[in-house]
């Protein structure tokens, strides 16, 4: 697994950015397809041998947004995967990055898109039922659990928009908005997928951020992004399980540039593996940044996790930071079929409020 710095710099001038005015879209994407991309009587075939979807197909589907539906017309061998990376090889993770460099301009929902995006093919799966999460994460359950904890412990007392780093889908800010009970509780996703917009039919309280987080916090142009997100009474910015996606690096300056942008009395959720949790399964310790361990797997890096004292670190690296409680808790987690499950314990999560 990569860093959204590494992944960032892997498709770094592989795409060239396309724009087209409002006006006359529909026209462009005639003429964008005819010209870019295969006619209906060309068949792309995928490197694992399987044959896609007519790109007239797929770009309804954008439009539709329901490019979720892709998972059903095509069985790539991408797609029963968890790698969390940028496939190289795999003609269905071009063709669709081709698409939505092609359609996200004309998503009024999508506040910012980096120059040059990518497909995580992970964004396609639909997230599992229950009270359980799976390889692709757990889709905000463990965090809402933990909003209610802090809400009747009064540790928060209101909450006026969501920033949810990292999120797949809008899975998460649905299940804060509903303990919260707050229906159109204004959120932005922040993620790095360039489908992750085109899954859920458009919102008006739901907004999108596709990009390296790191470098979207660092705009100049934030306050701008978010103008339309952010209200008067205090936000809550989630890492759910962000940083185990992230070397130690990297998932440091993420955490710091965002806590910048929050202001006195906002707050910051922070979940993420402990390294027994990887130790268990053999995972090979190899580096640590104050608190934030990395694991390799193979001689690559393969995940990070939260040491006992990341939050002694959080208070020393973070300015005005109060921390206000941490836990640690067991989930199940769906392996790789329904009816194959495993407990997971170790967990950490973390609630901070800025000073």
């Amino acid at each position: 697994m990569l860093s959204t710095r590494t992944l960032g710099a892997a498709v770094r001038g592989s795409l060239a950015f396309v724009h087209f005015p409002r006006a006359g879209f529909v026209h462009s994407i005639r003429r964008f397809s005819f010209h870019s991309f295969s006619t209906s009587a060309d068949k792309i075939i995928c490197q694992c041998g399987e044959e896609l979807p007519k790109t007239e197909e797929i770009l309804d589907l954008f439009k539709n947004r329901n490019v979720r539906m892709v998972t059903q017309l095509c069985n790539c061998r991408q797609l029963r995967s968890y790698n969390f990376t940028q496939r190289k090889n795999c003609e269905l993770s071009k063709e669709l990055n081709k698409i939505s460099a092609l359609i996200l301009p004309s998503f009024d929902d999508v506040v910012y898109r980096a120059d040059q995006t990518f497909v995580m093919l992970e964004s396609l799966k639909t997230p599992p039922q229950g009270d359980f999460g799976d390889l692709t994460g757990d889709h905000g359950k463990q965090v809402s659990i933990f909003l209610k904890h802090c809400l009747q412990k009064k540790l928060i007392s209101s909450v006026g928009s969501v920033l949810d780093v990292g999120g797949q889908n809008t899975s998460t800010v649905e299940l804060i908005s509903q303990v919260l009970n707050k229906p159109s509780l204004p959120s932005l996703i922040i993620d790095l997928s360039s489908v992750t917009p085109a899954i859920t039919p458009s919102r008006p309280n739901i907004k999108y951020a596709i990009g390296d987080a790191c470098r979207f916090f660092s705009s100049e142009k934030y306050q701008a992004f978010v103008s339309d997100i952010i209200t008067d009474a205090p936000s809550l910015v989630l890492f759910n399980n962000i940083l185990n996606v992230l070397n130690a690096t990297d998932g440091w300056a993420t955490l710091q540039v965002a806590w910048s942008r929050l202001r006195t009395g906002d707050y910051l959720f922070i979940s993420g593996l402990v390294p027994e949790q990887l130790e268990k399964h053999r995972m090979k310790k190899f580096h640590e940044i104050d608190g934030i361990v990395e694991f390799r797997y193979k001689d690559r890096f393969y995940k990070s996790a939260l040491s006992p004292d990341f939050a002694d670190f959080v208070e020393v690296r973070l300015k005005n930071v109060s921390v206000l409680i941490k836990e640690t808790f067991k989930q199940t987690v769906e392996i790789k079929l329904p009816q194959l499950t495993e407990e997971v314990h170790g967990y950490r999560l973390l609630a901070l409020r800025k000073a």
